[in-house]
Formats: structure tokens, sequence, C-alpha cells
């Protein structure tokens, strides 16, 4: 429960029944309406517990022990906030944390047209392995550090969703406000029944694909995992392997993929393992000279294959994958690696297989493509938010961006707007809303290219123009080929310096630079910050972050940047007369700027150019 606030308790009992609730020696006493509903307001009270809380009428008493009070946030956003611990770095250390202070809520993935009063099910839990594995690792390291810095109890409610976008986190009425998502909301069914046809259409189309996904077999049966297989017909790619080199968008179902290598002796080891820098993929199965070695799934990251021989004799040979996929882009290998290799029992490497892989997404049958039900506009909102409207909370976190990647421009708009709605609906006040701004991911670019990205970037820092929010940037967290990066534990504790900065008055930097305004001086743009109790620094990088323009709006990476005091000097030789500069403004930029409390800068520019 929420300390320092009125505590919301809320439920049902038989139509005009009295109901009595005990708690920290009071005795409060509220009458069930006619339809059997009943809402009062326990006294604010200080943190502490556990405390037993008692409620019962004229036929039932619900006795709950184990209470505690303190801070109650809310987490929420797609996959990178539902991100879990386990699958988050140093799995094996922080699945085992045990904080008597933290409780922890899951909130239902459930979806709806029409707001929905009640959760349809989720419960408070202790921290333990059981209860910390699966549950967001953002969210519990944000926790897990404002209670070891606050030393009181901390409960954190989690409901994300992974591939969603933030106008399904937001109301019809909001929603309707902007002519942009009226056309998507018309296109979604207005009433509860046709909502739920809708969905179990889109579930018989699930069950259809696994159906596919589990039993296909043309591809084995037509063996296109052994050598003399005629690939003849098949396309080209080079290593790193990326379906989003062939699609705009993710692909859905089948691919295989070759590679025929040839070794000029025999390999004999202890072990012999394959080792793939990356392989990014929902189902994959491993064939080695026609014999499948392996299935792995989920996969996100760097994999080896243990393979069942010993040796592996001189002459050519067939690596054979088959991927499915049903989110996402598939890859194989990553960049900037040497490709996969053959190992043996100490890693030694005995192979890089060859670059040029061949590829074929026709070999198996076509599967149903993805149901997007749970991304259309405000079902998630109904199901997910606004049951908790009545909770007594202190806060939000949101981890959100990559899904509205496609529509940077109305992002400012739309996350505002979010903001404010749930602000409206929860009636506490401007409760504190704090943002993760995305990392660095994808591709690096030789040329100033400012990328999708850089624009949800931007829309996330103006949000620090509505009250009580809070950015926090994690520009050196990510990875270049994994739109997860693992660490979480950083992005979690960066939102909970915010939190003991703004809201319980600790006295620590709590963000890295933030770009004020700029001023021309001669062939230099000086670009100045908001104060800030920790001095501007420059890391070493091999990779440039700054670029600048003059009227020709031609962009230039410059490394003549010098620290002024609380403002930085820019200029390049050839803009000799310059107007515009930008810092870190690519999908995956070098982090070079951060302060002396080692907080990375928000990406900016200083210009309202249109591209």
């Amino acid at each position: 429960m929420q300390q320092k606030k009125p505590i919301a308790i809320w439920g049902h009992s038989s139509p005009a029944t009295p109901v009595q609730i005990s708690f920290l020696n009071k005795t409060y006493t509220i009458t069930a309406n006619n339809e059997g509903e009943w809402k009062t307001f326990l006294d604010p009270a200080t943190a502490g517990g556990p405390h037993t809380l008692i409620i019962k009428d004229n036929k039932n008493t619900l006795q709950i022990d184990s209470v505690m009070i303190g801070e109650v946030w809310v987490a929420s956003g797609q996959s990178n906030m539902e991100w879990s611990v386990k699958d988050s770095k140093d799995p094996e250390h922080n699945t085992t944390i045990k904080n008597p202070l933290i409780r922890l809520f899951q909130v239902p993935k459930l979806t709806s047209t029409e707001p929905v009063q009640e959760l349809e099910g989720g419960q408070w839990q202790l921290t333990t392995p059981e209860s910390i594995t699966p549950f967001s690792a953002v969210a519990f390291h944000f926790a897990n550090y404002l209670a070891n810095e606050l030393k009181i109890p901390v409960g954190i409610i989690h409901g994300s969703w992974g591939a969603t976008n933030a106008e399904a986190w937001t109301s019809r009425k909001t929603l309707l406000e902007n002519n942009h998502f009226i056309n998507e909301l018309k296109a979604i069914p207005d009433n509860r029944a046709d909502w739920e046809k809708y969905l179990q259409e889109s579930y018989k189309k699930e069950r259809e694909r696994a159906q596919i996904r589990d039993t296909a077999t043309v591809g084995v049966k037509s063996g296109v995992q052994h050598l003399q297989y005629d690939d003849s017909q098949w396309t080209k790619m080079d290593y790193p392997v990326d379906a989003g080199k062939i699609y705009n968008h993710a692909h859905f179902g089948f691919m295989w993929f070759r590679n025929t290598f040839e070794l000029h002796s025999t390999v004999s080891a202890k072990t012999l393992k394959l080792s793939f820098p990356r392989m990014q993929a929902q189902i994959v199965d491993f064939y080695l000279d026609g014999q499948h070695v392996a299935q792995q799934r989920d996969l996100w990251d760097s994999v080896t294959i243990t393979l069942p021989a010993k040796s592996i004799k001189k002459g050519k040979h067939l690596l054979a994958i088959r991927i499915y996929n049903e989110w996402s882009q598939h890859k194989i290998g990553k960049s900037k690696t040497p490709g996969v290799q053959l190992l043996d029992e100490k890693n030694l490497v005995k192979m890089t297989l060859p670059a040029t892989w061949l590829y074929n997404d026709k070999v198996e049958p076509e599967v149903a493509q993805w149901q997007n039900w749970y991304t259309q506009p405000t079902v998630l909102y109904n199901a997910m938010i606004y049951p908790l409207q009545q909770y007594s909370i202190n806060g939000f976190i949101w981890y959100q961006g990559e899904s509205n990647a496609y529509q940077e421009y109305a992002y400012t708009t739309v996350l505002n707007r979010m903001i404010q709605d749930w602000r409206n609906h929860f009636e506490q006040g401007d409760l504190p809303f704090y943002i993760v701004q995305l990392a660095n991911y994808m591709e690096t670019t030789d040329l100033p290219d400012e990328g999708g990205w850089a624009k949800i970037r931007e829309a996330q820092l103006q949000a620090l123009k509505l009250t009580n929010t809070g950015l926090a940037v994690i520009l050196d967290v990510g990875e270049a080929d994994d739109i997860h990066p693992k660490d979480k534990q950083t992005v979690g504790e960066r939102l909970a310096k915010w939190a003991l900065a703004k809201q319980y008055q600790k006295n620590i930097v709590y963000s890295g630079p933030i770009y004020d305004y700029c001023t021309i001086e001669g062939n230099a743009i000086r670009i100045h910050f908001k104060p800030s109790a920790a001095a501007l620094q420059l890391k070493k990088n091999d990779r440039p972050s700054f670029i600048i323009a003059g009227e020709d709006k031609k962009f230039y990476w410059t490394n003549d940047v010098t620290i002024d005091g609380n403002t930085l000097l820019v200029r390049a030789a050839e803009v000799p007369q310059p107007r515009a500069v930008r810092y870190a403004w690519a999908n995956n930029p070098a982090a070079i700027l951060f302060n002396t409390a080692n907080l990375p800068a928000s990406s900016f520019r200083t210009d309202n150019w249109k591209e």
C-alpha cells in the first residue's frame, strides 16, 4: 500500500450490506451499493509492516496478512520492459536476490475494447527465485535500488506487452482527440461481443500456425539437409545473415539456410562445437551432413551447439539450418565478428565457415501472418491500466517506443497525451512519469544518418517539458545486433535515481547532460546545457557523434568539440558558417558525452529542420 496517501480499498458484497474493515487499530464501516459494490479510503499511514488487514460482512471474513506500506510504482511498456530477469544480464545472481522489502505484482496480459473495472487475476508476491525469474528485469532493479536506498518497502505493479505501440496503452477518448488514430479506432470492434469474435478468429489462426509449425517436414523429406541436395535456385546472402536484408517487415514462418564448407584435413577432438556469435529466432533446427544435431528455441544471443561426432572427415560438408519465426527478423551471426566457427573442447578455432550462405523461404508451407490484436488502439489500456486506477500509487516507469518508430513525428503527441491520460484517470495529481529513452541499436553508419530512432528519442526528450517527468538515457547500454540489451540493471537504477532525487529529495546526480539552447559564435556553435551538479566530460570513441551543418543543411562529422564550463564549442573546417549541431542523431550513435557522474547525455539537435 502507498504510504502517506489515503489508501483505497474496494470490493464486492451483497447489495446494501455493511462492510467492516480493520487495519492499524482502526475500524472503518462502509455499506455496499445496490449492485453490491463498495469503496472507501483508509487513513494515510507511514512505511512499515507486515500488518494485517481484515474485511468482513455479515457472511464472510477475509484476513490478509503480510501487508506492507511503502512506495508503490506502476511499470509498463513493450518488450524491453517485459524482458525478464532470467533473460537479462547476470541471471544466476539476480534471480537469487532476497529483498524482504520488495513486493511484486504481475498484471495479467489481457485486451478489451471497453474499460475493465477489475483485473482478472494477479497477486502480490515476495521476492523468491520463482517470482523474480519471470518478472520484468527493469521493474525489479528499479524496486530493488529504491528499497535499498530508502530502507522502506517498495511494491512494483508490472503490466507490459512486447511489440506494442503507445496507442494500445491510451484511452479511446484521448485517441479520438488525435485525427491520426480515428481511422484505426473505426477499424476495430467497439463492443465486447464483436471484440471476442475477432479474438477467437485470431486465436484460430494462431492454432493453425502452431499446427504447421509443429508438423511441417517438407524440407527434411525432400533432403534439404543433405549435401547433395540441389540448391542451385536458392538465393545467396553474405554473413551476417539477416532477414531484414530481404524483407522490410518481420518474416513469419519458415526459412532454410545452407552453408557448404570444405575441410582440407580431418578434424578430431574430445568435443566438437559450432559457435554462432548470434542467433535470433524462435525455433531453430541444426543439421550437419544430414544429421539433426540440435534444436534451440527463443534465441537472441550467442549459441554454441555440441556436435555428436568426435571427428569430421576431410572433404565437403553441409550445415543446414531451418528457422521458424513469428516475431522480429531472424538473424545468424553478428556484424564485425568472424562468422560461424568450428571449435574444439578448448574453444580453439578449427575452422571459420564461409561467409556465403544460401536461403529459401518457399520450402515449407506458408503460415498465417501475425494477428496484431494486442496492438490495436486502447485495448491494453482498457484491460491492464484502467483497472489499476483506483489503487493509490506514487508514479509510473515506462519503457516503450520501438514499435512507434514508423511514425516518429506523431510520437511526441501520442506520448504526451498518454502521460496526461494516465494521470487524469488515476486522479492523484501529476504523478511522476519516468521514461527510458531508447538505447543505441542497429548497424552503425559511416555517413551522418538520423534514422527513425533518433526522432523517437527526441520525442522522449520533449516529454521533459511536462511536469514531473524524467528520462533515463541509456545510449551506452544498447547492442547493435539486439533490440533487447541485456543490461537491465543499469536501466532500472537510472530510473530509480530520478525517483530518489525528485520524489525522495536525495542529493544525488540523477541525469546526464540535457541540452538547453545554443548560440552561434563565428565559426562555432556553443551548446548550453541545463544546470547540473556534475561537470561535462567527453569520452574517447573511434566513432564521432557530433555533426554540424550550415545553411545548406549538409551535415559533416566533427571531432572538434571542446568543453568550456557547462557548454560545448562545436566547429568543423568544412562548415565556416555553422547553423546547426546534432549529437548522437542516429539509430546507433556513439555515446561520448557524459557528466562526471558517468551518466550519458541525451541525443539532441539545435535545429528543427524537416528532412
